[in-house]
């Protein structure tokens, strides 16, 4: 997702932005250490990473039976400056 957000807002390919990118599905992670959180927080974290705070690029991540993995929230939102505020 991460490639092709950068794609559309360098190149306007495969999309000319504004768009959104909508994909469906169950997501698969690897559990490493003692973190919280499930397989939506693990996408947005992921993708957070990947896109390095690109300007412009915003994405929500929900589960639709209301939790994610073992915790009681059903997802995250990702905007443009996540990780330098969390950082």
């Amino acid at each position: 997702m991460a490639g092709i957000a950068k794609q559309v807002r360098k190149r306007g390919q495969p999309f000319e932005a504004p768009c959104m990118l909508l994909s469906g599905g169950e997501t698969t992670v690897t559990i490493r250490g003692d973190g919280r959180g499930g397989r939506n927080v693990e996408f947005l974290l992921a993708l957070g990473v990947a896109l390095n705070g690109e300007p412009g690029v915003f994405a929500i991540a929900g589960d639709t039976d209301g939790v994610d993995g073992q915790e009681e929230i059903a997802g995250a939102v990702l905007m443009p400056d996540s990780l330098s505020r969390a950082r």
